[in-house]
């Protein structure tokens, strides 16, 4: 550790007056979804009990690399310690489905110590807060069997290494045999618990196998969804042609045409119940290892139960028709509920009143269900406020129409084909209004993704960390980030014990200066007491920062309104731009080396002859231009050869390198040293008189004669003869001039015994050379 931080920073963790808890999940995508709605449940429960929420979002756990890298980003997964958060919701069932239970279990055994409630599916040693999936599944399979008289139900599977998943299935399949139904593998296709995954499963059940059904389940509503759009475009009708259901009764399900018919877990609630008992584990108190929440089977129109069965809660809230839709007054009535199904602000409720009559006049027309102009009315009806939820409107109106139906009052709702021609303008509804809003979010998503190109592009032009760093800082208020901290390892891919600060964003307070640069256990995540600085409950996202196969770190961050997508993204673009840096700084290590390389002995790791005069030749030009005191000395070992020929050239070698060594380390700070060939080296001595130069290297002989070298299995003794000359300005127009003066006083210096130091006389000119 760095003696600055060692200074700063206490020597362990300490932990914030607000705790803080962490949720292990796979991610949190979009709105409406499962991983959305429980993220809701805890994070509003712990606002509410002022805890900090810190949500590591690593994907599925892996325990092999994959071709698309997927495996970095379980790296977040190592950050949720004893020293990063006080407890620890694990949601087992999001992240295991690829590895399993026992090797999930394994990779999570090192957190036994920290106070854990496991969602999912349960885990020996921890608390679980487990959903009933037996009951839900059985009641659902049933309700086909029972009231629709079905006898083919085909059903879409999760992942079959998912526990929950097989449970459901497990169920599904006793369900059918209790019924005397037989099982039909053929029948069963297997999911991923995503959208796609269902599409897949339509495609692998109609297209590849042509097997018929009449009912098709779904293990959630993910894939239900999915199965749905593409039994669509297939031309076949749901409810009318295939009974659909799901599992789980995700936001979206109430909201699709036909409404999907499932089996509502209690999500929110598992959420919410998770952080009360989690606090409960924090303060000691010992919990049952598992608690079931009961399911509850939600009928909608997907099964069929109705000609477009709603919901009496949701859309009747209990009323009574006192007068027919047919009437004067019943018309009034049924346009004020329209209103009031759709939730209209009040700026538009003029307006909206006005198309409420005219899309009840539509609705009560006697136009066949191909009427070619049908569609082009409604858009001209709803054009102006298409993004209310007029679908919703349409379906309002179903129980007056039946009653009508019933009475005889509207004989045309007596007819199978009115009621078809009523869900296709359901369904025409809800696409407009879908496709509105679809491109208001486009539009949103256009600005964002503008955002996240002139990010890139900043990212991209950015060649060293601190520009990187100062680019990305640049685009986090935009993007609505609260926090941001980037923390990196000091060496990409080795084992993150120790990470560096190089980031810290903080939208409502100036963090002090000296907080970027901290070096910190990776352990605790963010370098304390950062957390303990915000006035509310943060809420924290934790995504791993990689390039392929190379981890540089990870990103700790919030945002006003968390959106997974943009953090991996912009993780991703953190991560690209990070290899983009690393290699540049490579390439410029390598042009050093090369540099030095070519600057350099290789043996002696001096400079090389070519170099030294490179830079001592300016020295020499700027004491000859200014008079100024310039000198060198040539130093060369005294019978080397008997060395090599005693102890053999390597030994030779390696005294040589540590000769230079020990030059290196024992002449002044302003000398230059080199090797000029041989065993023969030229310290260029700037800024130093002959008299000066001689003292000086009349102690290094004294040194070098004293001192001994590592030869072969015992070091040895050697001396130097050194022959040193000072600048003539009359004479020595140029500095090989100089140093072939000095190299005449070493001659003389060998001549007369070796081992001293030889002044240039200009009488060395007439020795022999």
């Amino acid at each position: 550790m760095s003696e600055t931080l060692q200074a700063k920073m206490p020597p362990g963790p300490t932990k914030s007056q607000r705790r803080t808890i962490g949720l292990v999940i796979d991610g949190i995508y979009g709105q409406g979804g499962y991983q959305s709605e429980i993220f809701k449940g805890i994070w509003e429960t712990a606002r509410s009990e002022n805890l900090n929420l810190v949500c590591f979002t690593g994907g599925p756990l892996r325990n092999l690399p994959d071709s698309e890298y997927d495996y970095q980003r379980n790296l977040v997964y190592t950050l949720a310690t004893e020293q990063s958060i006080d407890g620890l919701i694990l949601h087992s069932a999001t992240i295991s489905y690829i590895v399993g239970k026992e090797e999930f279990s394994r990779y999570f055994n090192r957190l036994r110590s920290l106070p854990i409630i496991n969602l999912g599916f349960p885990l020996e040693g921890f608390p679980n807060l487990l959903i009933d999936n037996v009951t839900g599944t059985r009641q659902l399979v049933a309700h086909l069997i029972e009231v629709h008289g079905l006898r083919r139900i085909a059903y879409i599977r999760g992942p079959q290494i998912n526990q929950e998943a097989e449970t459901r299935f497990i169920a599904y399949r006793q369900t059918l045999e209790e019924h005397g139904l037989p099982y039909d593998p053929d029948l069963v296709a297997v999911g991923d618990f995503r959208r796609p995954g269902g599409e897949n499963a339509v495609r692998e059940l109609v297209d590849e196998r042509k097997v018929s059904f009449e009912g098709l389940v779904a293990a959630n509503d993910a894939m239900a969804l999915g199965a749905l759009v593409a039994l669509r475009e297939r031309g076949v009708l749901v409810p009318w042609q295939v009974r659909l259901a799901g599992y789980d009764d995700i936001e979206d399900a109430s909201h699709t045409f036909p409404s999907l018919t499932t089996v509502r877990q209690p999500i929110y609630e598992l959420g919410a119940r998770a952080v009360l008992h989690l606090i409960r584990r924090m303060e000691g108190e010992t919990l049952a290892d598992q608690e079931f929440l009961a399911t509850e089977l939600v009928i909608r129109s997907s099964c069929g139960c109705s000609p477009l069965h709603l919901s009496p809660i949701a859309l009747f809230n209990g009323r009574s028709t006192s007068a027919p839709i047919t009437s004067e007054e019943g018309r009034k009535q049924a346009v004020e509920r329209m209103l009031t199904v759709v939730e209209c602000p009040p700026s538009l409720r003029e307006q909206a009143r006005i198309q409420a009559w005219q899309l009840l006049d539509l609705i009560l027309e006697e136009n066949a269900p191909g009427d070619p102009a049908l569609a082009g009315r409604l858009f001209v009806i709803l054009e102006h406020n298409l993004e209310l939820p007029w679908h919703r409107a349409i379906l309002s109106l179903a129980e007056d129409l039946l009653i009508a139906a019933d009475q005889g009052t509207f004989p045309a709702a007596q007819s199978p084909s009115f009621w078809l021609r009523l869900g296709w303008l359901v369904s025409e509804a809800e696409w407009l209004q879908l496709n509105t809003r679809r491109i208001r979010e486009r539009y949103q998503k256009e600005k964002e993704a503008d955002q996240l190109r002139r990010i890139n592009q900043a990212l991209g032009t950015a060649f060293n960390l601190s520009e990187l760093m100062n680019a990305l800082r640049r685009f986090l208020p935009g993007l609505g980030f609260h926090h941001c901290w980037i923390s990196l390892f000091e060496t990409p891919n080795e084992p993150p014990d120790w990470v560096r600060l190089m980031l810290a964003y903080d939208r409502e307070e100036a963090l002090p200066a000296e907080v970027v640069g901290q070096r910190y256990p990776s352990r605790w995540l963010l370098p304390h007491p950062l957390l303990e600085t915000s006035s509310e409950p943060l809420q924290l996202f934790v995504n791993a920062l990689y390039f392929r196969e190379k981890a540089f770190g990870f990103a700790v961050w919030g945002m006003d309104e968390p959106d997974q997508t943009i953090l991996e993204m912009i993780a991703s673009q953190i991560g690209t731009a990070l290899q983009g840096a690393w290699f540049v700084n490579q390439l410029r290590h390598a042009e050093a080396e090369l540099r030095r390389q070519a600057n350099t002995d290789a043996l002696t790791g001096l400079f090389n002859r070519r170099h030294l005069f490179t830079l001592a030749e300016p020295m020499f030009d700027l004491a000859l231009r200014h008079r100024r005191p310039f000198s060198v000395a040539m130093i060369d070992l005294d019978r080397f050869k008997l060395v090599n020929d005693r102890y053999g050239h390597p030994a030779g070698d390696r005294v040589l390198k540590a000769f230079a060594a020990f030059l290196q380390v024992s002449i002044r700070g302003t000398d230059l040293l080199g090797r000029y060939g041989g065993e023969e080296f030229l310290i260029i001595m700037p800024e130093t008189s002959l008299e000066g130069a001689y003292q000086a290297v009349e102690r290094l002989r004294w040194q070098i004669a004293e001192s001994s070298f590592p030869a072969a299995d015992q070091p040895i003794q050697i001396t130097a003869s050194i022959g040193v000359a000072g600048i003539d300005y009359t004479q020595d127009s140029d500095l090989p001039h100089l140093i072939e003066k000095a190299d005449r006083a070493l001659y003389r210096a060998k001549g007369n015994g070796r081992n001293q130091v030889a002044v240039y006389n200009p009488a060395d000119d007439h020795l022999p050379p």
